[in-house]
């Protein structure tokens, strides 16, 4: 083999390398929650993978990132979509529970119900106003620990908070 079809090589698999990073990077996005309307499951500055996409489609529990009408996003949680029935934990404005969603829209919710301005607020929401699903939070990476110290010291611990589903 020659220097010129090693090198060749090298660069195709670099190529090919990130054409495949970008292609897996396009459809996801990382988000940072700002505020306490999704507490516990999701808090002030954790940082949530979202898949976001026009084939994006929700379902009941879903937690989505939906873009406001009036501008900036938002994360919730979906009550209901378009031919489910109103939850009674979710009934907005213009509806009563029981009766079904229209077609093309949802309801959302937020896990924390004191503090969440929602559909019980706004009413129902257009689905296309969905920018994606959230997959799961991201923690902070690991970083390898100091010598003579005990794993998790120093740390607040994170666990027995709900999943996103």
């Amino acid at each position: 083999m020659t220097a010129a079809s090693a090198a060749g090589g090298v660069l195709a698999a670099g190529l090919l390398i990130a054409v495949l990073v970008g292609w897996l990077r396009r459809g996801r996005v990382v988000v940072v929650v700002d505020g306490d309307s999704m507490a516990p499951t999701l808090r002030r500055g954790d940082r949530v993978l979202v898949r976001r996409g026009a084939a994006v489609r929700p379902r009941t529990g879903d937690v989505v990132l939906i873009e406001k009408p009036a501008g900036g996003m938002m994360i919730k949680r979906v009550a209901a979509v378009g031919g489910e029935a109103v939850p009674e934990q979710c009934v907005p404005p213009s509806a009563s529970s029981g009766t079904p969603v229209p077609a093309g829209m949802l309801l959302v919710v937020g896990d924390n119900r004191a503090d969440s301005w929602d559909s019980r607020t706004f009413g129902y929401l257009r689905a296309d106003l969905i920018v994606g699903v959230a997959l799961r939070p991201l923690r902070a990476p690991v970083r390898p620990r100091a010598p003579g110290r005990r794993p998790g010291a120093g740390r607040a611990s994170r666990t027995g908070r709900p999943g996103l589903r």
